[in-house]
C-alpha cells in the first residue's frame, strides 16, 4: 500500500446551534493544512506499591485542539470571522451600488450571557472521515507579504472527535483569493502609511482552560474568552514618514487610527472588488526600531497593539454580494 497524500483531502465547517452538538456543514474550505487532534487525558495511580514501572493509565477525559490554515477568499472568511469575534452585524447595502453588501464583525463584549459562537469541522483524510465538535477560536493570524496572497491560520479548542460524514453538495470557493497587491494601509484618518512589504495581524481570545465537571463527564465544559490581545506587525521602509510616526506614536506614546484593506481580483460589479477592511481606532507602537543591516534599504519593523477605545478595539468589514448574515 502506498503512502496517503494530502491532495484530494477536504475540510468542511458549519456553525453549531448548541455547543458541542454539531449541525449542518455549510462551508468547504480551500485549506492548506490542519492539525486537529483528539487527546485522551491519561493519568496513572500515584500509589506507593512497589513496581518497576507505572502499573498502567486510566483515561480521565478527552479534548480537541489544533489549528488549520487557508488562503482567504470572499466565500470562506465571513463565517470564520463571526466565529472568531463573536458579533456579526446585519449586512447593509453600500451606498451608490446595486449589489455590494457590508458585513461587519467585532469582538464580543464581556457579559453574563455573552459567549463566543462554536462550530464544528469534518476532515476527510482519505483513510477516515472525522468530525470535531465544540470548536471555539483560540486565536487568528492573518498575514500577507509582497507578491503573495492573504493567508490565515486559526488555532482552536474543542470538545470531541467522532466519525464524520462530508456534505457532498459543497464546493470549494471559486472566487479569487485576497492578495497583498492592491491593498492599502492608512493612518491618522486617511494618511498613507508609506512603503509596506509585510503585514501580520494576531488576534487572541485568550480562551480559558475548561473544567471537567461532574456534569460534563468525559468531555470539557465550554471554554470562555478572556481579555483579548490584538497585535499588528509591519515590515516597512524607514524614511521621513515612518520616522515621524515613530517619534509621535512610539516615543511620544500617542496612538492613532489604522485602516488596512485587501482586495480580490474578483469583482462584485464594475469597479467594486470583493474587499476586506481592518479598522483599528487606536493603535499604539510597542516596538519601532530602524537599524542598518547592510548596504540595502534601511527597514523598520513595527509591532503595535490595539487599545480598548471604550469597548471598540477593532472591527473587520467584508464587502461582498451576499445580503444575509453568515451566522444562524
Amino acid at each position: 500500500m502506498g503512502g496517503i497524500i494530502g491532495k484530494g483531502t477536504s475540510l468542511q465547517m458549519g456553525e453549531e446551534s448548541s455547543y458541542g452538538q454539531g449541525g449542518t456543514l455549510t462551508h468547504e474550505l480551500n485549506f492548506l493544512s490542519e492539525s486537529l487532534k483528539y487527546i485522551p487525558e491519561k493519568k496513572s495511580e500515584d500509589t506507593l506499591v512497589a513496581g518497576i514501572t507505572k502499573p498502567g493509565y486510566d483515561i480521565m477525559g478527552y479534548r480537541v485542539e489544533g489549528d488549520f490554515s487557508l488562503l482567504l477568499k470572499p466565500r470562506n472568511i465571513g463565517l470564520l470571522l463571526a466565529m472568531t469575534f463573536g458579533v456579526e452585524a446585519s449586512p447593509t447595502l453600500k451606498a451608490e451600488t446595486t449589489g455590494v453588501y457590508k458585513h461587519s464583525f467585532s469582538p464580543i463584549l464581556p457579559g453574563i450571557s455573552n459567549s463566543l459562537l462554536s462550530f464544528f469541522m469534518v476532515v476527510d483524510r482519505h483513510v477516515s472521515v472525522k468530525k470535531y465538535t465544540g470548536l471555539k477560536a483560540e486565536s487568528m493570524r492573518l498575514e500577507a507579504k509582497s507578491q503573495d496572497y492573504l493567508r490565515g491560520t486559526w488555532t482552536v479548542k474543542g470538545k470531541q472527535e467522532d466519525t464524520g460524514t462530508k456534505n457532498t453538495g459543497l464546493s470549494i470557493p471559486d472566487l479569487k483569493a485576497f492578495k497583498f497587491k492592491g491593498g492599502t494601509l492608512k493612518y491618522d484618518s486617511g494618511t498613507a502609511f508609506g512603503k509596506v512589504s509585510g503585514v501580520t495581524l494576531n488576534y487572541s481570545n485568550k480562551l480559558d482552560e475548561p473544567d471537567y465537571t461532574l456534569e460534563s463527564g468525559d468531555y470539557p465544559d465550554e471554554p470562555e474568552y478572556g481579555e483579548r490581545e490584538i497585535t499588528l506587525e509591519l515590515d516597512c521602509w524607514y524614511n521621513s514618514v515612518t520616522e515621524a510616526m515613530r517619534a509621535s506614536n512610539y516615543i511620544g506614546n500617542t496612538p492613532f487610527d489604522l485602516a488596512l484593506t485587501f482586495v480580490s481580483p474578483s469583482l462584485i460589479e464594475p469597479d467594486e472588488p470583493y474587499t476586506l477592511e481592518i479598522l483599528i481606532p487606536q493603535f499604539l507602537f510597542t516596538e519601532a526600531h530602524p537599524n542598518i543591516q547592510g548596504e540595502g534599504k534601511i527597514r523598520m519593523n513595527i509591532t503595535g497593539t490595539a487599545l480598548d477605545n471604550d469597548g471598540d478595539p477593532m472591527e473587520i468589514n467584508l464587502y461582498d454580494d451576499l445580503d444575509t448574515k453568515y451566522t444562524l
